[in-house]
C-alpha cells in the first residue's frame, strides 16, 4: 500500500505534524513482537508465514500481492497492523484499507481531561434547533467528544438533520458535487443549520475546522462539520456508542418524508461520515448504520433518508464566559418576575386564563436565514478609477484599475485570497453604467466566470451585515472561511458566459 496518510487526534505531548511526517512503517513493523524482520534485508517483514510485506516510510507493500489483498486490506492483516501503531505510539489506532495503494492511519492519544469544567463524554447545552414533537424549538444537547487545551470538540446527541450527503441532480455523476468542499451536508450544515441553531454571540464562540479530504476536494474551513470514519472510530470505539437517536422531530415528521431506521433499533437512524478514501472509491461517504456499525454506502450518497449529526469545535475560555453571563441574565429575569407577582393586600395571586385557547399542536414559524438582500454598496465609477495605476499587492482585497479604450469599459479587479489564485473583476462603461462581474481563477489555465446577479449569489452566501459590504469584501469573508472553489459552487446559477485561457 503506497502513500499512507496519517491524521492524530487528541492530545499529544509533541507536535502532531512531526509525527504526521516522521511516520515510517518500517520502524513501526521493526518494533513489533508480531512481525518477523527478514534475515537480510530490514525493510522486509513476516507474520507466521501468512503474510509478507516490505516497507519503507509511508509505503508498506503486500507480498504476494493477492487480489483479496489489494482490494481491501485483510482483516487480520489490519488488526495487526493497528496493534504495531498502537504499541509504538501508545495510542489508539484506526486504519481504513483501500484497493488504490492507499490508506488512512488515524491515531488518538488522549488523557482523562478536563478544562474550563467541562469533561470529554459528558452533555452540554448550546444553541437552539427546532426538534420537538411539534417543531418546537429546544436547546441543543452536544455531547463532548474531546477536551484539548481550550478546545473542546463536540457532536449532537441526537440525529437533528434529514438530509442526503450529495444533491441528486446537481451530483449524479458529477464529481465536483460529491466533494465535501461541494456537497449538500456541507450547505445545509454551514448555512441553514449555522444560522438557525446559533445567535451572533453564540457564533462568536465556535471555532471553524480545516477539512481535509485525503485524495479529492478542496480544503475547507468550516463551523459545522462531519466526523470522519477514523475519529467516529477512534472517539466512540464500540458500536454501541455510535447508535444515534433521532429528534423527536425527525421520528414524527409533518410530511409522509420519514428518514431511514431499523425497527430493531428503536428510534436509531444512519448518520454520514466525512469521505476517507473508500473501499470502493474514495470520494462516496461511509455511514453509520442503526446498530452502530460503519458501512460503504456509495449509489445512496444520494438518498435524502439519512441524517447529519453536526459537529462543532467550541472555544472553551469564551463558552465559560457566554455561559457565565446567559445564567446572570437568567436569574435577574427570575428576579423581575417574582417582583412583578408580589402580593397585592387583599387578593390572591391567580394565573391569567387562557380565554379560547385550546391544547393543540402548534407550529414555531422560524425567520429565514438570511434578509432580503439590497445590493451592498456600488461600484461607482469615480470609485474604480481611484485605483488606476495602483501599486499591485499581495493581500485579499488589493485592487487596482485599467481602461480599456478600445472597449470604452474600466475594469477593476480585486485579490480574494492570499494565494493570489482567486479575483473579482468589476466591469464598468465610459458613460458610469454597470458592465458585469467576473470571478477569475488565475492558474496554469486562467477559467473567468462573468455573472451580473449581484443580489442572488449576496443572498446565497450571506452573513449578517453583509447587506452594507461592498461584493468583494463578501466574497473575500467566504473564501477566506470555505475556500474559492466553494464560492465558485455557490456561483455556477448566475453564470451568464465562462472562458478558459490556457
Amino acid at each position: 500500500m503506497e502513500n499512507t496518510k496519517v491524521f492524530l487526534y487528541g492530545s499529544w505531548e509533541i507536535d502532531k505534524r512531526l509525527i504526521a511526517d516522521a511516520f515510517d512503517w518500517r520502524k513501526i513493523l521493526s518494533k513489533s513482537d508480531l512481525f518477523i524482520p527478514h534475515k537480510y534485508n530490514s525493510s522486509d517483514f513476516t507474520f507466521e508465514q501468512k503474510y509478507a510485506c516490505s516497507a519503507h516510510k509511508k509505503s508498506i507493500h503486500m507480498h504476494p500481492c493477492s487480489a483479496d489483498i489489494v482490494a481491501h486490506i485483510d482483516l487480520m492483516l489490519k488488526t495487526l497492523l493497528e496493534k504495531a501503531v498502537s504499541e509504538y505510539y501508545h495510542c489508539t489506532c484506526h486504519i481504513s484499507g483501500y484497493n488504490n495503494g492507499n490508506f488512512v492511519v488515524s491515531m488518538l492519544k488522549k488523557p482523562e481531561v478536563i478544562a474550563y469544567g467541562i469533561r470529554t463524554g459528558e452533555i452540554i447545552e448550546f444553541g437552539r434547533y427546532p426538534q420537538g414533537r411539534n417543531s418546537e424549538m429546544q436547546p441543543i444537547r452536544w455531547r463532548v467528544l474531546n477536551v484539548e487545551e481550550d478546545t473542546a470538540l463536540l457532536m449532537t446527541e441526537d440525529c437533528l438533520i434529514m438530509s442526503g450527503y450529495c444533491d441528486a441532480e446537481k451530483a449524479y455523476g458529477k464529481i465536483w458535487y460529491l466533494m465535501w468542499g461541494n456537497c449538500l451536508a456541507r450547505e445545509v450544515c454551514n448555512g441553514q443549520f449555522y444560522y438557525q441553531a446559533f445567535d451572533s454571540n453564540e457564533r462568536e464562540i465556535i471555532r471553524p475546522k480545516r477539512m481535509r479530504e485525503p485524495v479529492y476536494g478542496p480544503e475547507c474551513m468550516d463551523k459545522v462539520f462531519l466526523l470522519s470514519e477514523g475519529e467516529a472510530v477512534l472517539y466512540m470505539d464500540a458500536p454501541e456508542k455510535r447508535r444515534a437517536k433521532l429528534s423527536l422531530r425527525l421520528q414524527f415528521p409533518e410530511t409522509d418524508r420519514k428518514a431511514f431506521h431499523d425497527p430493531h433499533e428503536e428510534e436509531c437512524t444512519a448518520w454520514w461520515l466525512l469521505p476517507e478514501e473508500g473501499m470502493w472509491g474514495p470520494i462516496y461517504p461511509k455511514a453509520v448504520w442503526p446498530n452502530g456499525e460503519i458501512q460503504f454506502h456509495s449509489r445512496n450518497a444520494y438518498h435524502g433518508d439519512f441524517t447529519i449529526r453536526p459537529c462543532i469545535l467550541i472555544d472553551l475560555e469564551r463558552y465559560d464566559k457566554w455561559k457565565a453571563k446567559t445564567s446572570e441574565e437568567e436569574l435577574k429575569k427570575k428576579v423581575v418576575s417574582n417582583d412583578n407577582k408580589k402580593d397585592i393586600p387583599g387578593h390572591s395571586i391567580k394565573e391569567a386564563p387562557a380565554h379560547g385557547r385550546q391544547n393543540i399542536p402548534y407550529y414555531i414559524k422560524t425567520a429565514p436565514s438570511y434578509p432580503k438582500i439590497s445590493g451592498g454598496k456600488a461600484y461607482s465609477l469615480a470609485y474604480i478609477q481611484g485605483y488606476e495605476g495602483a501599486p499591485r499587492e499581495n493581500r485579499p482585497g488589493a485592487r487596482t484599475a485599467y481602461h480599456d479604450k478600445v472597449l470604452g469599459k474600466w475594469r477593476l479587479t480585486i485579490q480574494l485570497d492570499s494565494a493570489r489564485v482567486w479575483f473579482l473583476s468589476v466591469f464598468v462603461n465610459d458613460d458610469g453604467t454597470f458592465d458585469k462581474f467576473c470571478l477569475d481563477y488565475e492558474m496554469a489555465s486562467d477559467s473567468h466566470y462573468e455573472f451580473r446577479n449581484e443580489a442572488g449569489l449576496r443572498k446565497s452566501i450571506y452573513c449578517p451585515g453583509d447587506e452594507k459590504k461592498y461584493l468583494a469584501e463578501v466574497l473575500i469573508r467566504y473564501v477566506q472561511t470555505y475556500g474559492g472553489g466553494a464560492l465558485l459552487s455557490k456561483l455556477y446559477p448566475f453564470i451568464t458566459a465562462q472562458f478558459h485561457y490556457d
